[in-house]
Parts: C-alpha cells; structure tokens; sequence
C-alpha cells in the first residue's frame, strides 16, 4: 500500500500547510488591527498632549491611560509578530524536510531513502548517500536564521556509470 501512503503523506503536508497559511494570516490580519489601534492611541495622545502644551497648563488627565493601552499593544503586537516567525520557521523546516529526488533512468519521484527506483529498478542507494553527505555539509540556514536557497529542493540522482570494458584503441 505503498501509494496511499504517498497519497496519504502528500495530503497531509497540504492540510499542514494551509492550516500554517491560515494561521498566519489571521495572526498578520490581527497584527493590522492592533497596530491601526496603536497608531489611533497615539493620535489621541498627541492631541492631549498638544493641548496641554498649548494651554500651558499640566498634562491632562487621561494622559495616564492612553500610554497604559499604547505599551499594552506594544507587547501584544511584539507576541504577535514571534507567533508568525515561528509560523515562518515552521513552514520553512517543512520545505526542507520535503526534498525529492527523482531517477534519472525513468524521471520517477522517489522518497529520500530509496535504494532502487520503484519503477524501473536503477540503483540508487550510493548516490543518494553521497547527495545526503554533501547536504549535511552545506549548512541548510544562514547565520540569520533564514533557509539558504539549497534547502528545499529537487535532486535528479545519477545513475552509476556501468563499469566500462577495456577495448583496445582504433588506429586511423
């Protein structure tokens, strides 16, 4: 059963990534919210403020709260936005986990740790192990934290070139 288990996998990694994508927008649409209401308290407090100075008199009252609610959406919209950085690396560790390959005898898929083509029989083990190796040595994310363009991608492996036989040289 062996396709319905890649039929299976495959729709499972879409639902994951669109719940990723949903949750991600809800969170930037919510970000948007909370910011806009940021910008609407700083304006109110501006106006207090430019009132105050205008007037000469002290602060008036009121001042207190609206910069209470401005650091409380501070706070809110620096959780909201590691929440969506924390979507983003998600959604990049399942890009990378997502590698393919596929055989270069007969163009099929194939998984990560395939050893043969399951549709024409090409060994592909030592290739495969030799892709890893130069993987793994590369590293996958840059100092930042951000995915390198090599790590979520397609291999073509090589198939190993059949040993050749010794024919003596043709003189012209």
């Amino acid at each position: 059963m062996g396709i319905w288990d890649n039929i299976s996998g495959a729709l499972n990694k879409g639902v994951e990534g669109a719940g990723r994508f949903a949750d991600a927008t809800s969170l930037k649409f919510r970000l948007g919210e909370v910011e806009r209401k940021r910008r609407d308290l700083a304006g109110d407090l501006g106006e207090k403020l430019y009132e105050a100075v205008s007037s000469d008199a002290g602060l008036p009252e009121g001042c207190e709260d609206i910069v209470a609610a401005m650091k409380s959406c501070d706070s809110e919209i620096a959780q909201i936005k590691a929440e969506i950085e924390s979507i983003a690396r998600k959604t990049e560790a399942s890009r990378a986990a997502s590698v393919t390959y596929s055989c270069p005898s007969c163009g099929a898929t194939l998984s990560q740790g395939a050893r043969f083509c399951h549709v024409c029989g090409t060994q592909l083990a030592p290739v495969q192990a030799a892709q890893r190796a130069e993987d793994q040595a590369a590293p996958a994310v840059d100092s930042a934290g951000n995915a390198t363009a090599s790590s979520a991608q397609s291999y073509e492996v090589p198939v190993p070139a059949p040993a050749a036989h010794d024919e003596p040289a043709q003189q012209q």
